[in-house]
Parts: structure tokens; C-alpha cells; sequence
């Protein structure tokens, strides 16, 4: 049995990570919530690793690496996640980030929804609201798309 503090040794090529043109940045996440949720399985995604993204290593090199099954996983395994969030699944939320090429965009140019202008922001805050979403913690919810988004499995 897998366990979540199981580390594998891997060779990483030389590139930074994007996914959607989004690209991977550190993600914290709580790994009492992610204890909980971590056993056999058949496919993984990275959800935490001991170099930081886009750091160049030499071939050859360890890379700790945490693997989790992340569909499955609740967006509460990430730290700052709006109160009404906690117990819906990171797959559901990134389905619904990636049928929406716009807000992608958006999450593609933007660190962070502090950047965002007015229009913007309410362009978010419609996705939001039309996908069962809707939130005051603009910030945190824009943190929470971004990270789903990214450690999503297809």
C-alpha cells in the first residue's frame, strides 16, 4: 500500500512546467487533509516536490516528489480555500476552469486576483457564480482554480 509519505526518485528533464499555459508555481497544501485521502493508486500527479518549479537540475538528480490521485481529492487539501469550497473535488473544480478558455486566460496572465481589473474581476466572479462557485474570497477562489487547475489529472 501506498503511503503519502512515499517518495519517489526521478530524472527531470531540463524545462519549466506549464500546464494551459499556466505555469507551476509552488502549491501548499494540508497535509493532514491529504493524509486522509492518500492510498493505492492506479495514476498520480505530483502535488509537492523538494525543488522548486522551474528550477534547472542536472541530469541525474533527486527530486522528492508527493504523489496523490487528485480527482478525487478535495480542494481542501490546499491552504486558503473559501469556506463553501472545502469538501468539492479539484477535478470538478478544474473541469470547470478548462471549459472556459477565458477565465483560463485570465489565470494564465495573473499571479493572483489582485491584479485583476474591475471588468475582470467580475468576468471571475460570473464564472463563479454560473458553475455553482459563487464567493466573497475572490482571492482565495482564484488560488484554488489556479492550483486545481494544475495538478488536475485530464
Amino acid at each position: 500500500m501506498a503511503r503519502r509519505d512515499d517518495l519517489l526518485e526521478l530524472t527531470p528533464r531540463e524545462r519549466t512546467l506549464t500546464k494551459g499555459g499556466i505555469s507551476f508555481r509552488p502549491i501548499k497544501v494540508k497535509d493532514a487533509v491529504l493524509d486522509t485521502h492518500f492510498g493505492v493508486q492506479k495514476q498520480a500527479t505530483v502535488v509537492s516536490q523538494s525543488v522548486p518549479p522551474g528550477t534547472t537540475v542536472v541530469r541525474g538528480s533527486a527530486v522528492d516528489v508527493t504523489m496523490a490521485v487528485t480527482g478525487t481529492l478535495p480542494v481542501d487539501i490546499f491552504e486558503n480555500v473559501p469556506a463553501t469550497w472545502t469538501a468539492i473535488p479539484i477535478q470538478d473544480v478544474a473541469n470547470k476552469v478548462r471549459q472556459n478558455q477565458p477565465v483560463l486566460q485570465l489565470l494564465a496572465t495573473h499571479d493572483d486576483a489582485s491584479s485583476l481589473t474591475e471588468a475582470q474581476k467580475g468576468q471571475f466572479q460570473t464564472f463563479l457564480r454560473d458553475n455553482g462557485l459563487a464567493t466573497d474570497a475572490l482571492d482565495q477562489a482564484f488560488e484554488v482554480a489556479r492550483n486545481a487547475h494544475l495538478i488536475a489529472g485530464e
